[in-house]
């Protein structure tokens, strides 16, 4: 299992409640880190008009992201499932053949 640095909303590392850098792992992590490898392509998602082609961008930019992470052997689909506009969160489904099926959630 991999293990980063968390950061908060504002990209910063912070402490824990253990006066310890706070770290991430499991799923968390690999949401943290697809964001972080999407936020230029995720900008473009959230500040613009909702269209196909911006959906369509950031589903291919997250499968890119997933494919790069070892912890994920064969990416098959990436899928916008939800897009919660006041919040900003987008789920993606996410199929992959050596792994189970999971779901994201990027804040925007």
């Amino acid at each position: 299992m991999v293990t980063d640095l968390q950061i908060n909303e504002d990209l910063d590392i912070f402490l824990d409640g253990a006066n310890d850098l706070a770290t991430i792992s499991g799923i968390e992590q690999l949401e943290q880190s697809t964001a972080l490898d999407v936020l230029n392509q995720a900008q473009q998602f959230s500040g613009g008009r909702l269209t196909g082609t911006n959906v369509g961008l950031l589903e291919e930019r997250v499968r890119t992201s997933l494919e790069s992470d070892p912890q994920i052997e064969n990416v098959v689909d990436v899928s916008v499932a939800e897009y919660n506009t006041d919040t900003g969160a987008v789920q993606l489904d996410v199929v992959v053949t050596n792994n189970e099926d999971f779901t994201i959630e990027l804040i925007l």
